[in-house]
């Protein structure tokens, strides 16, 4: 049998030689050296690119160890018996005792003392940072013995306490030598078993890892090192990781590096507990997605918007009951129908219900179905090419923006997906408030309407909430306030006044960005009427006749988005007419809105 290659790391010179001294006979190739921490971590790092199958080591060592190199790590523990024989040897010397140290050991030993009677305090640190300044409190209580590991008694001797060192005893090392042999038995079995898999496995164009259920990676493939590690989000990693290990399978999206990753999880039973597999691969890059008519909304963004939604005070009793049904639906396997008047915050509230509830951590992907491409539409809609997006959503959410500007086409073709399919996923739609009486004329079909608006959530728009105005305006400067390093402190009546008389038909859009230019042209601590007016006059949407009234002031690519953006909202948010009317290819339009 093949001895298994070991590097064992002790943090002080007595446990190097005992480990030299019980290695004999243990069927290992057994290098020993003596650092702490960084040192440690060098030796590591040069073994697990040389060939070592096994590191062993203890303590803080061992833990960065395992956070830095992708080959298993065996921790040395400190027993119940070594805490025994420690504590009793400082029990028995005179002066005051305490036990300093991370918090697993501390309660270990505390424990002991608990059950032994014996009158030892024991103060837990967070991190190496703050051993110092408990020791010294402890020494100015009059503490005069310290027990704990290397780094706390090396800081105890420096402020001229006693320390005495938890060491690990040859039971505990013996157990060490055993879990090595048993890690690298299971590692060797593999390799026999799966030995041509495992070699696919190396060569596979995407990230396969193995992490453990304190989320320390145990097995990584050359993609997932050299392509993934180094910039993926450990943060994000560990979620997953935890939801794997309880919920399962799992299957979500994430976008880092300006890239979609599609990331796929499962259990697997290992020799010390359960292990989270992932694999993630690279799929559209963020840009692409987006020329199409897609993007997937980042969880930080997420959760900031659903926090905003959900801070939200309203005096209005309409949007009071709107926020409380968008509550009851978040953790609901519904799809949800939002409807209302452009700028309504309906974008918002679905993000709410998703990331608001426990989909939080799942996809959520928003579709422009006004602007979306025919090819995206055909990889949606095509059970042989939706996988790429579909198959990693997971519990997530498609969010459907606008779906009253897909075309007749679009429409039927969705009708039948849903038809035939019921996914995981959750649906949330928005369209224009209108929406109902489309359908019931025949404007918008009527099949897709019934099967998406299983609950509707109809938000009432500006100029029906004009007593939410003033609390909206003081939230968005203290918003640019902060933005711009201005102080400004509130309205005037008459400005207030103002806004209140105002159609409003970009709702609160159109508010904040209102409110953002007066909060620049103030010129002391509350916003004027003439200020409100002066920004008022240049937003206004519509002139006597009826017709558009174009802010003309900026350059000509920033008058050519809003011309854009205004006909794309009269044509409903459909690109093709769009297009037609503005005597553009829908290639140039594209590029223009992207």
């Amino acid at each position: 049998m093949m001895d298994v290659k070991v590097l064992a790391i002790a943090p002080y010179e007595g446990l190097k030689e005992m480990i030299l001294g019980l290695a004999e006979g243990q069927d290992m190739e057994l290098r020993v050296e003596t650092g702490d921490l960084q040192q440690g971590l060098k030796y590591a790092e040069e073994a697990a690119s040389s060939g070592t199958d096994i590191i062993i080591s203890r303590g803080g060592t061992a833990k960065l160890i395992q956070s830095r190199v992708a080959i298993p790590v065996v921790e040395i523990e400190v027993s119940g018996y070594d805490m025994l024989r420690v504590l009793t040897l400082a029990k028995g010397y005179p002066g005051k005792v305490a036990i300093v140290g991370f918090a697993q050991v501390v309660a270990g030993a505390a424990a002991v003392c608990e059950v032994l009677d014996m009158k030892i305090s024991s103060y837990t640190v967070q991190d190496e940072s703050g051993v110092g300044q408990v020791l010294q409190e402890l020494r100015e209580q009059g503490y005069q013995i310290i027990v704990g590991d290397v780094i706390t008694v090396k800081e105890a001797e420096k402020l001229g306490l006693i320390g005495f060192l938890l060491t690990s005893g040859k039971e505990s090392v013996l157990r060490s030598f055993q879990q090595a042999r048993k890690w690298h038995a299971l590692f060797e079995a593999c390799k026999r078993e799966y030995g041509m898999a495992y070699q696919v496995l190396q060569a596979e164009q995407a990230g396969v890892a193995v992490y453990d259920r304190e989320q320390r990676q145990v097995f990584g493939n050359p993609y997932f090192n050299r392509q993934i590690a180094p910039f993926m989000d450990s943060e994000k990693i560990g979620r997953i990781v935890r939801e794997i290990l309880t919920e399962g399978t799992f299957h979500t999206m994430l976008e880092q590096a300006e890239r979609i990753w599609r990331v796929s999880g499962y259990p697997l039973p290992g020799p010390d507990g359960p292990l989270a597999v992932l694999r993630i691969a690279s799929g559209k890059s963020r840009d692409e997605l987006r020329l199409r008519g897609a993007s997937l909304v980042p969880a930080e963004a997420g959760f900031r918007a659903a926090q905003v939604a959900g801070n939200i005070v309203s005096h209005n009793s309409n949007m009071r009951h709107a926020l409380d049904k968008a509550q009851s639906y978040r953790d609901q396997q519904l799809s949800v129908w939002i409807s209302g008047e452009k700028g309504t915050g309906k974008e918002l509230l679905a993000q709410f219900i998703h990331f608001g509830g426990e989909r939080g951590l799942r996809p959520f992907l928003k579709i422009e179905c006004g602007l979306a491409s025919q090819d995206l539409w055909d990889m949606l809609l095509n059970e042989e090419r939706n996988e790429e997006l579909f198959g990693s959503l997971g519990r997530g959410t498609v969010f459907l923006r606008d779906i009253d500007g897909l075309g007749e086409a679009e429409q039927k073709g969705l009708a039948d997906y849903l038809d035939k399919h019921t996914p995981a996923f959750q649906w949330i739609v928005s369209s224009r408030e209108d929406i109902l009486e489309r359908t019931e004329s025949g404007g918008f079909s009527a099949e897709l309407y019934y099967r998406l608006a299983e609950v509707t959530l109809p938000l009432p728009s500006l100029r029906e909430r004009k007593e939410d105005i003033e609390g909206l305006s003081l939230l968005y400067i203290n918003e640019y306030n902060a933005k711009y390093g201005k102080q400004v402190a509130g309205l005037r009546d008459e400005a207030r006044e103002a806004l209140e008389r105002f159609e409003w038909r970009g709702n609160i859009h159109q508010l904040r960005q209102v409110i953002e230019e007066a909060v620049l042209l103030a010129k002391g601590l509350y916003i004027e009427q003439g200020e409100i007016s002066e920004v008022l006059s240049t937003r206004r949407m519509r002139t006597e006749y009826g017709k558009p009234d174009f802010d003309l002031s900026g350059t000509l690519e920033e008058i050519e988005q809003r011309i854009i953006q205004q006909v794309l909202m009269e044509e409903g948010m459909n690109q093709v007419k769009t297009a037609e009317r503005l005597g553009i290819s829908r290639t140039t339009l594209w590029r223009k809105i992207k």
